[in-house]
């Protein structure tokens, strides 16, 4: 019985440890941004000019805008967890392609983007730099892109504005949801610092959102995605569902380009 209840203090010990670095570390496992240098130049294919955008608490977000020959309008794109504008500018090219400017901004601790990072500052610098796109185009010209972890975020932008379209790329209903779906022995909802409430943002909405997930998607499970569709408004909300598809591999499928560019005509 002694050695029953050392074991089991034991396990205690060990999950409170566990719980209590899941917590001081989570940004470093949600956050895999990587830092560039302010002098460092970018090289695409494409045309594009860096904007540095100045918030209100000090912070400041790095933008790439890419310009179209005879634009229909400004996608502004709200990228994933990893990497910076090094790697996620190359996603310009095939909207540009189709006749669109895009804008492509770098979070906080990512690329040459600065300040403290926290739900909050991520949140109202989503809808700061698409305040300042508003100087630029007509919000009806406005879509808003979220891909991965970006999708949470133009969602919110969304909500707080009046954008044309919000098309998301790999979904989560809530990213508390999807923590506690990747680990579910661990109480997600209390300890979370990020929660990104996606579904809640986008009830209030006014504009048309689509939605794009693949039924084989192990980072961002197919059912989160489902999970948010189901709770919007059927006559406001589309979903396209690529059979199949994974996390990262939407755009190799015929199906994606289709109805993509059917909802940017």
């Amino acid at each position: 019985m002694r050695r029953l209840k050392i074991i089991i203090l034991i396990l205690i010990g060990g999950y409170v440890i566990a719980s209590m670095l899941l917590y001081l570390l989570q940004e470093r496992f949600i956050f895999l941004g990587e830092p560039l240098d302010r002098d460092h130049q970018f090289k695409f294919d494409i045309p594009h000019t860096e904007l540095y955008i100045d918030m209100k608490d000090g912070g400041m977000i790095n933008v790439l805008q890419f310009k179209a020959e005879s634009s229909k309008g400004l996608i502004l794109y709200y990228h994933g967890n990893a990497g910076n504008l090094a790697g996620w500018g190359f996603v310009a090219q095939d909207f540009v392609s189709l006749g669109y400017d895009v804008a492509i901004l770098d979070y906080r601790g990512y690329g040459k983007s600065t300040g403290k990072r926290t739900e909050k500052t991520i949140l109202s610098d989503a809808v700061a730099v698409y305040d300042h796109f508003i100087n630029e185009y007509p919000e009806d010209m406005i879509i808003l892109y979220g891909r991965s972890l970006g999708t949470g975020i133009a969602a919110y932008a969304g909500s707080r504005r009046n954008p044309a379209k919000i098309i998301l790329e790999t979904p989560y209903y809530t990213f508390t949801s999807l923590v506690q779906a990747h680990v579910p022995v661990f109480p997600a909802a209390p300890s979370l610092k990020f929660k990104f409430n996606t579904h809640r943002y986008l009830k209030e909405v006014r504009c048309p959102v689509y939605i794009f997930h693949g039924t084989e998607d192990s980072v961002v499970p197919f059912k989160q995605g489902n999970r948010l569709y189901k709770s919007l408004d059927p006559e406001n909300a589309f979903m396209y569902i690529i059979k199949g598809g994974t996390h990262n591999d939407l755009s190799n499928y015929k199906e994606y380009w289709d109805n993509l560019e059917r909802v940017l005509q």
